[in-house]
């Protein structure tokens, strides 16, 4: 698209001969303004996809979140009940060693 509107451009300096713009002049400069809605258009879309994808990203990362703070409540939930045993078994020996 924007070979096409390079195109055109050269285009219209070749058709300035004359002072007055000719009609060939203004179907080509009508074709430019075809050719950048299009590419308008073009942009439009990569950015609408561009943006469907953050707010993909966004999600995932909250989701991502959550899973993490879970995943920290049941480290944070065996490591009591790891020192919670500890001090069970060190109860018990030192029971035992007063036998």
């Amino acid at each position: 698209i924007q070979k096409k509107i390079e195109n055109t451009k050269n285009l219209i300096k070749v058709t300035r001969n004359s002072e007055q713009l000719t009609l060939t002049e203004l179907g080509i400069i009508q074709h430019q303004i075809a050719y950048r809605e299009e590419l308008m258009s073009h942009y439009s879309y990569q950015i609408r996809k561009l943006d469907s994808q953050v707010e993909q990203y966004k999600k995932d990362t909250a989701l991502i979140g959550l899973k993490i703070k879970k995943l920290k409540e049941e480290y944070k939930k065996m490591l009591l009940m790891r020192w919670k045993s500890i001090q069970i078994l060190l109860m018990i020996t030192s029971l035992l060693e007063k036998e």
